[in-house]
């Protein structure tokens, strides 16, 4: 039986809002020895009591598919934990060297778990406490897909901000909240230009789009003026980023924006009750479209004719052949083709790397993430993590079939959906966005989004 008295309007807007603030400036390193881990955990695990104490069979029941594939996740994060009698695990592929070393030591015998590096994967299992109240504390105060939706682009308006400002402040600037982290360029609320730049993408969706459903679903008119201001916003923090793969995120997530905003555009024939001015623009939609790419192709321009555009710089001058990702590439194949079966467990890439790891690529720099998370997921979470992730790829694709399949006009909003997983899985070939608890929450919330999003809303 649920403890929930009807919510006053203000009330989810307030826990989801402080929530999203404690993470917002605590949880965007995915760096296990970050300080404000200490302080984001512990706060994530207290906003867990107004969760279960509010929720209901109800509530879990909105999205009952996606707290199954999260209690499945969890469970075999957990199993990997599991210590496994000495003829088990040193029969799992590439535990030779373990085994060998134990033989040395007269530990033999010792029981292991599958989790090669086990306080690693306890670290990764504890980290699942702030998805975890991201997930609980929205379906407990029962949000809707557009509330989630609007968080999440005020969370990429603070993200654009605080970017702008570590630009104009210089490489010393006070505003950058981690010791590690890519000084010089907008990071704004995380530590990889790589993970900001992405975000800023995804946040250019959002906001459009609840930009182009605002009339139709009759918010206040300065709604659509703030909107309009947040998505002028944004933008500048990625052509002003030095990630070329952000850059290229955010010139598809433009044409998106075109795609969407062609499909909201204006079909009926004005009325003689209709001004004259709105009747000019509805008999003529195509020509708004021209002006607003025009307004944001002059807006790069001026970026990269002032020399702030590093993004376009680099990528015109920097090969990408050349990076260390490309380098380690064939190591992450014949890691990924040894332990596929059961994986290495869950945050113990960068030890497990050490035993793959060839002199030529013995470097002052150090791989501390695969920096292609779906190939880390596959050496650390093996074919079961794999499954899981196919599983949710098949929830997410029905759910937009689902959502076409019910009117046509439903068109802007699987665009965006499906842009915006689009861009975490283009992100995540490159990079490991989610491996850092703040982008973990936005996906979790994006996924919400789509399975509490009303199929009547354009």
């Amino acid at each position: 039986m649920s403890n929930r008295q009807s919510f006053r309007p203000a009330v989810p807007w307030v826990w989801l809002g402080l929530f999203a603030f404690i993470v917002a400036f605590l949880g965007g390193s995915s760096r296990p020895d970050m300080g404000q881990i200490t302080v984001l955990r512990p706060l994530a695990a207290l906003l867990l009591i107004p969760a279960l104490y509010y929720i209901s069979l109800a509530d879990i029941r909105r999205a009952k598919a996606l707290v199954a594939l999260f209690a499945l996740f969890a469970v075999w994060m957990s199993l990997q934990l599991v210590p496994l009698p000495p003829s088990v695990w040193q029969s799992l592929p590439g535990r030779e060297a373990v085994a060998d070393l134990d033989q040395l030591l007269g530990i033999e015998e010792t029981w292991r778990p599958i989790a090669m590096v086990p306080s690693r994967g306890w670290n990764a299992l504890a980290s699942l406490i702030v998805p975890l109240a991201a997930l609980l504390l929205a379906l407990s105060m029962r949000a809707n897909g557009r509330m989630l939706l609007m968080i999440i682009a005020g969370l990429g308006l603070a993200d654009a901000v605080l970017g702008l400002l570590q630009v104009i402040s210089g490489r010393t600037s006070p505003l950058y909240f981690y010791s590690i982290t890519n000084r010089g360029s907008p990071v704004g609320i995380f530590a990889n230009e790589n993970h900001s730049a992405a975000f800023s993408a995804i946040a250019l969706l959002v906001i459009a789009y609840l930009g182009l459903t605002s009339k139709v679903l009759r918010e206040r008119a300065w709604m659509q003026i703030v909107y309009a201001a947040a998505f002028v916003t944004v933008l500048p923090a990625i052509v002003v980023s030095s990630s070329r793969a952000g850059l290229a995120m955010g010139l598809g997530a433009l044409l998106v924006v075109c795609a969407m905003a062609w499909l909201s555009l204006p079909k009926a024939t004005p009325s003689h009750k209709t001004g004259k001015v709105q009747a000019w623009l509805t008999e003529h939609p195509t020509l708004i479209l021209l002006v607003f790419v025009a307004a944001i192709g002059a807006l790069i321009a001026a970026f990269i004719g002032f020399g702030r555009a590093s993004g376009f710089e680099d990528a015109l001058n920097q090969s990408a052949v050349d990076d260390l990702r490309w380098s380690v590439l064939p190591i992450l194949q014949q890691m990924a083709t040894t332990y596929w079966g059961v994986g290495t467990g869950f945050g113990s890439f960068e030890e497990v790397y050490h035993l793959f790891e060839p002199t030529s690529l013995l470097l002052p720099r150090y791989l501390n993430q695969a920096h292609n998370d779906w190939m880390q997921l596959l050496i650390e979470g093996g074919l079961p993590a794999v499954l899981i992730l196919l599983t949710t790829f098949i929830w997410v694709g029905g759910s937009l079939i689902k959502q076409f399949g019910h009117s046509g006009k439903n068109g802007g909003k699987i665009l965006m959906f499906g842009s915006a997983f689009a861009i975490i899985g283009a992100a995540s070939l490159l990079d490991y966005p989610l491996r850092s608890p703040g982008f973990q929450v936005v996906g979790v919330w994006l996924l919400l989004a789509l399975a509490l999003s009303r199929p009547e809303e354009a």
